[in-house]
């Protein structure tokens, strides 16, 4: 019994730091997006093909957002 209450606490564990690994993989991910979107802003701004750029890539992102809601 001991045995298996202990290979359920470090199952439980194990799957914890999983769950921090993923989450914390989220938030890098949508840091970097954010980023991308900042530098995306400022090109456009100097330039008309980075603002047609800019938009359809902010298009894409809210219908891939709208697919895996």
């Amino acid at each position: 019994m001991d045995k298996t209450a202990e290979e359920f606490r470090k199952a439980h564990g194990e799957r914890q730091e999983l769950l921090r690994q993923w989450e914390n993989t989220i938030e890098q991910m949508q840091k970097r997006d954010r980023e991308m979107d900042q530098l995306a802003v400022v090109s456009a701004a100097s330039s008309p093909r980075c603002l047609l750029y800019f938009v359809e890539h902010l298009q894409t992102k809210k219908l891939i957002a709208l697919l895996y809601q």
